[in-house]
């Protein structure tokens, strides 16, 4: 008889620290701040989502919105049937493990998704406003996350602190990156790529 394997996903400790550094293995570009805040906006938007897969990146990807709630998938809009929600936008995991929005798949007048993606950045502000610096409100640890988006948030948080060691931006405080967002410019910066 052929012993069944306890751990088939590979969701152990050992297989979860190989997983993260293999995710942190890619180089870190060097970024500029806005981009720092655009890149932690989009990927806090992507992992916000639900999904049980390991995304890849280059992979292109749909984010999707059924009844205020977002999900990521690999079926293309075409092929993915109406009653399984809307289909806001394309999107992409970067090489540094920041994700990214190749374009948008939604109406804009379409007052359910303007309105999650409002309330998402407000909460945004507030996560910027809560914190000392942006290093210390980085999603290292996201309990509240099921697997593969907490693995995801912390190589995510991993690479935008490297980033903000590469660009000297490390220790800045919450008031130097709210004069850096612009919340109108990173909607349609995020939204609309």
């Amino acid at each position: 008889m052929a012993k069944k394997n306890p751990n088939p996903q590979g969701k152990g400790l050992t297989p979860v620290v190989q997983q993260r550094q293999e995710l942190l293995a890619s180089a870190i570009p060097d970024k500029s701040a806005s981009q720092i805040l655009t890149d932690y906006a989009i990927s806090l938007l992507v992992l916000s989502a639900r999904f049980q897969f390991k995304p890849s990146p280059g992979q292109t990807y749909t984010l999707y919105l059924k009844q205020y709630n977002l999900g990521l998938s690999l079926i293309e809009p075409e092929a993915w049937p109406e009653s399984m929600g809307k289909p806001i936008a394309r999107c992409q995991l970067n090489n540094d493990m920041t994700w990214h929005i190749g374009g948008t798949l939604f109406d804009p007048k379409d007052k359910s998704v303007v309105r999650i993606l409002d309330s998402f950045l407000k909460g945004f502000e507030e996560r910027l406003s809560a914190s000392q610096s942006l290093e210390q409100g980085l999603p290292y640890f996201a309990g509240h996350l099921p697997f593969y988006p907490r693995l995801f948030a912390n190589v995510m948080a991993k690479s935008l602190e490297q980033s903000l060691q590469q660009s000297n931006l490390v220790g800045r405080n919450q008031h130097y990156w709210l004069t850096q967002l612009d919340s109108s410019k990173l909607l349609t910066t995020t939204i609309e790529k």
